[in-house]
């Protein structure tokens, strides 16, 4: 009767040791496509402001005649 119940707490401890393993590697997929997410947009959002700093008035003048600001909303 002894080695059934130590046998059933070890079976339990590697029960939880694999079911903490993979929720940690759950969290941690989950944490790098959160901050994966989050450095595409911010490379997407600081070109999308330096488009603005390399226009000349030139390009600027036919952007705001055409209206192409409208457009731009996706950046």
């Amino acid at each position: 009767m002894e080695h059934d119940i130590i046998n059933i707490f070890h079976l339990f401890f590697i029960f939880v040791f694999f079911t903490s393993v993979f929720s940690y590697a759950i969290y941690s997929i989950k944490q790098l496509v959160r901050n994966f997410n989050f450095q595409f947009v911010k490379k997407v959002y600081c070109q999308a402001l330096n488009f603005w700093k390399l226009m000349t008035r030139k390009d600027y003048i036919s952007f705001e005649k055409y209206e192409v600001w409208r457009f731009c909303v996706e950046f």
